[in-house]
C-alpha cells in the first residue's frame, strides 16, 4: 500500500471522475500516515534533549498520526459504503 503515486490535487473543474480515485486517495492516506509515524519514532530517538521544542514536536507529530488514522478509517468506511452501493 505505500507504493501509491500521490498526485497533487488539480483544481475542481480539471478533475478527473475516475472510480479508482477514491482508493488512490485512501492509498496516500495510509503514506501519510506511515510517514507521520516514522518521523514520530525519530523524533522520539531526540526524547532525552531538555529542548521542549523536541517534546512538543513529539505531542503534534502524535496528534497528527492519530487524526491521519481516524480521517483514514472513515474514508475507508465511506469507500466500502460507496462500493455496496455500486455507485463507484
Amino acid at each position: 500500500m505505500t507504493d501509491a503515486t500521490c498526485m497533487p490535487l488539480r483544481t475542481i473543474p480539471e478533475r478527473e471522475q475516475r472510480p479508482d480515485r477514491f482508493a488512490e486517495l485512501l492509498e496516500c492516506m495510509a503514506d501519510l500516515l506511515i510517514e507521520t509515524r516514522r518521523q514520530r519514532v525519530a523524533i522520539a530517538h531526540h526524547r532525552r534533549s531538555d529542548d521542549p521544542r523536541v517534546r512538543d514536536a513529539q505531542t503534534r507529530v502524535a496528534e497528527l498520526e492519530r487524526s491521519f488514522g481516524d480521517v483514514g478509517a472513515e474514508a475507508a468506511t465511506v469507500h466500502q459504503v460507496l462500493q455496496h452501493v455500486r455507485l463507484i
